[in-house]
């Protein structure tokens, strides 16, 4: 079909370059001088991709779309998720993380509406405000321990 194989690849150096009208592929990488791949384009089964690490292999942000919606998500240089948001079907959410990794904010909007919540370290909700479609707005205070403390109305 459309796919080469080895022999008949193209490999694109800074001494040969061309220009291409289309390139036909599953999956495109990316590499630095020392031959590591830095970035990935490509699909799937769900959908399509597009990954790029920093020069530590930990740092990273992703593009996936999936039948359903899609997310973007960027990691530290310690290789955890710093945030992230999310669209499907359902909606959208916006996420932070600490530097551990654990999450420390939300907002999600949904087709009955939606909702902010606060996380304290140890992952517990200190905080939360929602609206939806079948009963008024709501606010949440808490403890440490996720209890809530407080409540409007």
């Amino acid at each position: 079909g459309a796919f080469l194989p080895q022999s008949k690849q193209v490999n694109a150096q800074n001494t040969d370059e061309r220009v291409f009208d289309t390139v036909i592929c599953r999956e495109l990488r990316v590499v630095d001088a020392f031959g590591q791949v830095r970035a990935r384009l490509g699909s799937d089964d769900y959908g399509g991709f597009v990954v790029v690490w920093g020069k530590d292999k930990k740092s990273a942000a992703s593009l996936v779309i999936y039948e359903d919606g899609g997310g973007l998500t960027i990691a530290n240089n310690e290789g955890k998720t710093g945030g992230m948001f999310s669209a499907d079907k359902f909606g959208g959410a916006l996420v932070v993380f600490n530097n551990e990794g654990k999450i420390r904010g939300m907002l999600r909007a949904t087709e009955d509406g939606g909702g902010l919540a606060i996380f304290n370290n140890e992952g517990k909700t200190v905080g939360t405000f929602g609206v939806s479609n079948t009963r008024d707005g709501i606010l949440h205070t808490r403890d440490k321990y996720g209890n809530i403390t407080g409540r409007v109305p």
